[in-house]
């Protein structure tokens, strides 16, 4: 097997290329079966004639904010429908008569509304942590909601990020 580092390609030595690149060298078939394998984002490099695994370096800090805002956009679309399908739970208690839900709903209806100032949401740096945090949101709002109005909670449903 050959290898260029230049293209970052192998060269079968079954192929009759009519132009190679200038550094082609000879590595061993280990070498290619190892690169093949490779995790996404490694790349390769040649040292000494040996072909070597170059991972993936970390993501930036604007990558890592670019995370953050993504998992907060998602965040907020979720929390627009929990908060249409709790205003709907809402006006069909009204409708009823029964306003001893109210200030239940209201309550996480504010929390979904305060979500994206909370203090952990604020200090998340990345997706993953502000997933956690946006989910620590979720996970607080709707204990309280469950112990006050369990029904308020299928707003809720199916809600994930």
């Amino acid at each position: 097997m050959r290898f260029s580092k230049s293209t970052q390609c192998f060269y079968p030595e079954d192929i009759d290329y009519p132009i190679l690149p200038a550094d082609v060298v000879e590595v061993p078939r280990a070498d290619f079966d190892r690169a093949m394998s490779r995790a996404s984002g490694e790349t390769l490099d040649l040292v000494n004639g040996v072909i070597v695994l170059v991972p993936a370096p970390p993501p930036s800090a604007s990558q890592l904010q670019a995370c953050k805002y993504v998992v907060l956009d998602q965040a907020r679309s979720i929390r627009d429908q929990i908060l249409n399908r709790l205003n709907g739970i809402l006006l069909s208690y009204i409708v009823k008569g029964d306003n001893s839900h109210n200030v239940a709903i209201e309550t996480a209806r504010q929390g979904l509304l305060d979500m994206t100032a909370d203090p952990g949401v604020v200090a998340a740096t990345d997706g993953p942590t502000t997933k956690a945090a946006v989910m620590a949101c979720y996970g607080r709002i709707v204990t309280a909601l469950t112990s006050a109005d369990p029904t308020s909670v299928s707003a809720f449903n199916e809600m994930s990020l």
